[in-house]
Formats: structure tokens, sequence, C-alpha cells
């Protein structure tokens, strides 16, 4: 595909960092604060140039009335919050709770009594004919109350694709989401337009992508063109044990405009099942928290400051829900909140079909937060 004719050149990119660097594992136990300074030395405060607010997600102004007419559907779940955990339990007492779960024959019932999606639910828009092409899976569908709505266009009358908002609060915090199927050759233009309209800064990849297809530029390429309408520059990719993290352009070419992103692939982890190593799983979600965390101080004032984060892997429920759920699950042990997987799970479900699909990935973040639980106890 050809670069699209432009009036005046797009925005240089720096070429200082075009090694990808492997260096050590970080450790399980590593600190977000040294990891964010480490971020701050290699790529400093980049301030992006981009203006557009999200009208996926409803975020926008009432001066763009009517793009917000067509998004209309923030996502909010009605669901209870999660609660802090009573004075008398403490974390040493959450870690044997949990693993005496784990240990009990019971947790297969614990999981399977869980509704794998919400009743008598709506998937109008993705069951329509001309929408059909753009699922992998018959069965792994958005909910029409919560699916994501791009800006709608001629090749895409509905702004359809494959993916739900996901929300839930903690405490006082609401955290967003976007669970994803991996983009195929059709949707990657509607892939990066749901990037832009979403303002999404923080991508997550958790599976090599089928049919041949890579999304992303490199070194070696630095530059692809979505569509007539994206274009996404390379900056540099850097290797930290088992998680690829590189940083990108996306770049708007009507307008001109551009947003710096984050983009993390996990490698360590099969077509199928459950991460290799719960101890390697552990710190990317730690590189995960670190990155978005460094995203967030280079989100320009006046914009957005809780953006979702895009989590895809090939259907968008499997390894893309036990990640999404083990995430918030640490954020909730962080703060001293009450620790329910299966009610977890059960939010998650009722926001897209089939999130964390199998007992060994439920058992996968039992295991893990057991883990967290007594490393944390030995800082």
């Amino acid at each position: 595909m050809g670069k699209p004719a432009m009036s005046t050149p797009l925005p240089e990119i720096n070429t200082s960092s075009e090694v990808i660097s492997d260096l050590s594992s970080t450790s399980g136990n590593s600190s977000g604060k040294t990891k964010r300074k480490r971020w701050g030395i290699l790529m400093g405060r980049t301030k992006s140039n981009e203006k557009v607010k999200s009208a996926t997600l409803g975020r926008e102004k009432e001066k763009n009335k009517e793009k917000s007419q067509v998004n209309r559907h923030r996502w909010s779940t009605g669901l209870p919050r999660l609660y802090p955990l009573p004075p008398s339990i403490s974390k040493e007492t959450m870690c044997q709770v949990l693993e005496n779960k784990l240990a009990d024959s019971q947790l297969f019932f614990e999981f399977d009594k869980i509704p794998k999606k919400k009743q008598n639910a709506d998937f109008s828009t993705a069951l329509h004919l001309d929408n059909l092409k753009y699922n992998r899976y018959k069965d792994v569908l958005p909910y029409e109350d919560n699916r994501l709505r791009l800006t709608p266009t001629r090749e895409n009358k509905f702004g359809y694709i494959n993916a739900s908002h996901i929300t839930a609060t903690v405490g006082s915090k609401q955290r967003f989401y976007i669970a994803m199927q991996g983009p195929t050759k059709l949707t990657i233009p509607y892939f990066w337009q749901c990037v832009w309209e979403a303002e999404v800064y923080l991508l997550v990849q958790l599976t090599e992508l089928l049919e041949d297809i890579n999304y992303l530029p490199n070194a070696e390429q630095r530059c692809i063109d979505a569509s007539q309408d994206y274009q996404i520059w390379w900056e540099f990719s850097q290797k930290t044990g088992h998680c690829i993290t590189s940083k990108i352009r996306l770049c708007h070419v009507s307008s001109r405009r551009y947003r710096t992103l984050w983009h993390l692939h996990y490698t360590d982890w099969g077509e199928h099942g459950c991460p290799q190593s719960v101890s390697h799983f552990l710190g990317f979600l730690e590189e995960l928290q670190s990155v978005q965390q460094h995203s967030l101080e280079e989100i320009p004032p006046g914009h957005n400051k809780n953006p979702p984060v895009l989590v895809h892997c090939t259907a968008g429920v499997g390894r893309t829900g036990l990640t999404v759920l083990s995430d918030l699950l640490l954020y909730t042990v962080d703060h001293n909140q009450e620790v329910d997987v299966a009610r977890v799970v059960g939010l998650l479900r009722h926001q897209r079909p089939f999130m964390v699909q199998t007992i060994a990935q439920y058992r996968f973040v039992y295991s893990l937060l057991i883990h967290y639980l007594k490393q944390t106890r030995l800082i």
C-alpha cells in the first residue's frame, strides 16, 4: 500500500534507539518506581501533539455532539464495587485462604458455577450479515450494550469491531480495558481506528498473530500504512525477560496529528493454556503497570488521564481474560480491597462472554496471587 500524499511532512521520528537490546530478566520483586525511572531516562518525558478526544468512550465535550451521539454508549457497569478488606484479615490470612482453596477439589465447582455469559444477551450487531466476516469465531462476540463502537465508514457502516469495553471499580478507582480479538488482515484498519478513537496509549499482545499478520512496524520496516487514514511509525523496541516493549507513533493522516503509544508483547505463552511460569508472568504484569504509569505521565494536559488498556490474544477471551483478571486482582491486593476471584470473573463475563476460559487458567490466577502475596511479605 502506498503512503498517502500529505502537504507537509510528518514529524521526525527519533532514530537514536534503533537496536533491540536484550536486557537481563527483570526480577519479580523489582519496584515500579525503578522501572518508571528506567523508562524516563530512556525516552525522556516526551509530549504528544495529538489533540483528538475519544468518541468511542464518550468522553468528548459538548462541542462534538454529533460524534458523541454516534458513539454515545460509554460502558459503565452497575455491578458492585470491590470493597476494602475487614481490618481483621491480613495479607498472610488472605494468602492462606487462597492456598486452601487452590488445594481443594471444590475449586472446579466454584469455577463451573460462574455463568459463561449473560442471560438473554443481545449480539445483534455482531451477528449482522455484514459483520460476520469480522469475527474470528462464530460464538465469541461482543455484547451489544458495551461493544466498542467505531465511527461508521462506507466500508464499515455499523462501526463494528469485535471488541468490548471492560471496567471495574476497585475502591474509589475505576479501571478501564478494551478486550479484543486479534486483528485479521480484514480488520487491521479498524484495529488502528479503535486505538485512535478510544484514546488508547498502551496495547498488550499475548500471542503470536495467526495468518502471518504483523500489525506493528519494526527496525527493518520502520513505517507501515494500516490504511489511507493511519500510519504507524516504529521508534524502538527493548526485550526484557519474556516481554518485548515497543514505543511507536500512530499518525492520523487526514488531521496530521499523531500520538505516542506503547506496545507490550508477552512471548512466553503458547496458543492455548496458561503462561509457562507464574514468576515470569508476574514480572510481565509489573512491567505492564510500570509502562502504563509512564504512558499516563506523557498524556498532554486536558486529555483523559484514565484511558483504557487494550488487551488482545486471538479470540480475546481466554488469555485476555486471564490477563485482565490478574491485573485487576493485583491492583485489588495492593489497595487492600476484597479479593473474590469468582466474583470478578463473573463481572468480566458480564461484559464479554467466556472471559477466563478454562479451570487451568482459573487455577493459574490463584497461584499468581499466592506467589505475589508471599513475595510482598518478604519485601
